[in-house]
């Protein structure tokens, strides 16, 4: 089990950072990164889409490390708007003078620093993490009975952004392999 202390910054630790909304987010791109058998990335949580930019400007810029980092990727969810998230992050970008990709999933370079955004699920519709998750799997059968199994549950009144988490969880409960 991870703590939730692993993903907190404390300083730049090498040249490459993949900064994310909160700690499941971490959590994911942790495992994915290691399937990739990439493991120079620190992964640091800001703890909610709100954080970015006092993050950005006060903390990481100011960081006694922060000359080193070469790399820096910001990933978040769309929630309900693609375009604002994206502007959102551009905005943080920009407030702590770091340069602005010019939409989501390109890069932008100032000096030896290359910044990437990321807006998920694919940088155009509404969503996060969880349906980039969910649709990447091919068992609807399964996903028909987490459906039957949330409706019996009545998590139809659960807000968008927790509903995909609910039926990424349920599918998760029940593969092959859970977790």
């Amino acid at each position: 089990m991870v703590s939730r202390g692993r993903y907190q910054f404390v300083d730049v630790e090498g040249q490459v950072i993949l900064l994310v909304e909160g700690t499941d987010d971490a959590r994911f791109f942790d495992a994915f990164l290691r399937h990739l058998n990439i493991s120079q990335v620190q992964i640091v949580s800001v703890n909610g889409a709100d954080n970015f930019a006092p993050f950005l400007k006060n903390t990481l810029i100011t960081a006694p490390g922060y000359p080193k980092l070469r790399q820096l990727a910001l990933a978040r969810d769309a929630d309900d708007n693609a375009r604002a998230a994206f502007q959102s992050i551009g905005s943080a970008l920009a407030g702590a003078g770091l340069p602005v990709p010019a939409a989501p999933f390109q890069t932008s370079a100032m000096g030896q620093l290359s910044v990437s955004v990321a807006i998920l699920p694919d940088g155009e519709t509404p969503g996060n993490l969880e349906d980039l998750c969910l649709r990447s799997v091919n068992d609807r059968l399964a996903l028909e009975c987490v459906e039957q199994y949330l409706a019996c549950r009545n998590m139809g009144s659960v807000p968008g952004g927790r509903l995909s988490e609910a039926r990424l969880h349920s599918y998760l409960a029940v593969s092959d392999e859970p977790g």
